[in-house]
């Protein structure tokens, strides 16, 4: 400690061995504060003199400071020291930095500062840090007589997070499809923060809001999605992506571009002919399906494939863009089965073949009358008529079926007369075109023929395409001289056969 003195004072001083203690700690040893009397006469003259010193206390180090901005490689490291000193004496510094606890600068202040007041002493620069770095900054304080200890402080140099895997989905995309992001971010530091933000880009130009997300340390995690209704086909999609955990960010990212890809059309369903129908009859069927669908809004046209084998190979029919969800078979078919099936095309790609269905084509005999009765009026006897002159108009019978026919016609009895009985000249029949060539002329009944109860033969392989499907059956009739009068009439039937 210092007292003061007066110079010529005469100073006396007495205290006691015990009384004397340390004003710090109380101990006897070490400085002291002496408890005593001075006397001093009333007439005492002299100047003050300076403190006379009796003892110096070391200054006290403060724990020292690092400061940084961000905690990254970033920013500088600025190191402060501070140190109090009870003699209010200055202070000089003396600082180590450490990294990794290995020394890496030391040095000391060239000049003295106030005590009490923290000091910016030495700094690290930025580009001398590594992510995940501890720095250690050691100070030491002197006042010019005495050192204090050494204290440290220390700081982590903190990792800025990395984008460890990054995935879009689906691999193609399509107009019905969202596109998907997913990221892992990786940080050493524990207790950060983390967060995604992703920007969608549509032919370059931003979709929608940036997307933010906070995310799980290491966790792969979906963080953003394009909605389909924000694209078209063939439009290029960008994901631009990074991430921060508060402080410090990624470098921005972007997906692999993708092109929106053509949506092929729906799976065609079949209508008809109907599924094993082991007994159609249309030998030039009208083929039907459902509409396909198409998410792309493009036109459709079809593919119509008709084959006698199961797996419709060697097709006998294939018929591309078709517009309509019909199709007529052209010509005839033979009597077979049919394995058939269709697919839709968008102008870009067809889509999936229809399910093979298969129907089996029978041979169908059916005749029908389309003047089904003949009316000869009043007759005399002896008097002869028939329908050639189409007065009255003959009979007209038509191929309903698929192939061709053979026709016979019989009937029961027209006339009462013994002598104008079945299998006379008095009722005959014969045939003629009403169609030209729909029947086989030479071996059909084409001359008058007397009509029996038993089915005769009157057209032969009668053609059954609508061109030329019908004939005419012509009647003659005569009275005899011994027919009695009274209204006659006769059935009559035709039957037909496959030629």
């Amino acid at each position: 400690m210092k007292i003061k003195t007066f110079v010529g004072i005469n100073l006396t001083i007495n205290y006691l061995q015990e009384n004397v203690t340390r004003k710090d700690t109380g101990s006897t040893s070490g400085a002291y504060t002496i408890n005593g009397s001075i006397e001093i006469p009333d007439n005492a003259t002299g100047m003050l003199e300076d403190y006379a010193a009796m003892d110096n206390l070391a200054p006290e180090m403060q724990t020292p400071r690092i400061y940084s901005e961000t905690n990254k490689t970033s920013s500088d490291l600025l190191g402060y020291c501070n140190a109090t000193d009870e003699d209010l004496d200055n202070v000089s510094y003396y600082w180590k930095w450490y990294v990794n606890d290995v020394g890496n600068i030391s040095g000391a202040t060239s000049e003295n500062y106030t005590q009490g007041k923290e000091r910016n002493i030495a700094n690290i620069s930025s580009g001398n840090l590594s992510m995940g770095d501890k720095w250690t900054l050691s100070c030491l304080a002197n006042d010019g007589t005495l050192n204090s200890s050494w204290l440290n402080s220390s700081l982590n140099i903190k990792s800025p997070p990395t984008i460890i895997a990054n995935a879009t989905s689906p691999a193609i995309v399509y107009t019905n499809t969202d596109w998907m992001l997913n990221l892992t971010v990786s940080d050493p530091d524990d207790g950060d923060v983390l967060t995604t933000y992703t920007q969608f880009y549509v032919n370059g130009s931003a979709s929608g809001l940036m997307h933010s997300l906070n995310v799980t340390n290491g966790t792969n995690t979906n963080v953003a999605n394009l909605s389909s209704t924000s694209f078209f086909k063939g439009a290029n999609l960008t994901a631009e992506f990074w991430a921060g955990d508060e402080t410090e960010n990624t470098t921005k990212y972007n997906a692999t571009e993708v092109t929106v890809s053509n949506s092929l059309p729906s799976q065609v369903i079949l209508s008809y002919p109907e599924n094993n129908d082991s007994f159609f009859t249309n030998r030039t069927p009208k083929y039907n399906w459902a509409t396909s669908t198409d998410v792309d809004n493009d036109a459709l046209t079809y593919q119509i494939l008709v084959s006698l084998n199961p797996d419709v190979s060697s097709p006998l029919t294939n018929e591309t863009g078709i517009s309509n969800t019909y199709y007529i078979q052209p010509s005839e078919l033979d009597f077979a089965t049919y394995y058939w099936r269709v697919r839709a095309n968008d102008s870009d790609n067809y889509g999936t073949w229809s399910d093979i269905w298969n129907f089996t084509l029978v041979p169908s005999v059916s005749i029908k009358l389309t003047q089904n009765s003949i009316n000869f009026g009043t007759m005399a006897q002896f008097e002869v008529n028939d329908t050639t002159n189409n007065q009255p108009a003959p009979f007209k019978l038509e191929n309903d079926g698929n192939t061709e026919a053979n026709v016979s016609v019989n009937s029961s009895s027209l006339w009462v007369s013994a002598s104008a009985q079945l299998n006379t000249s008095y009722y005959q029949f014969k045939a003629d075109n009403s169609e030209a060539n729909s029947f086989n002329w030479l071996n059909s009944q084409t001359t008058w023929a007397n009509m029996s109860d038993i089915s005769k033969s009157i057209i032969n392989t009668l053609n059954h395409t609508d061109s030329n499907d019908l004939a005419e059956i012509d009647i003659r009739v005569e009275v005899a001289s011994d027919e009695p009068p009274l209204s006659k009439s006769a059935s009559l039937i035709f039957e037909a056969g496959e030629s």
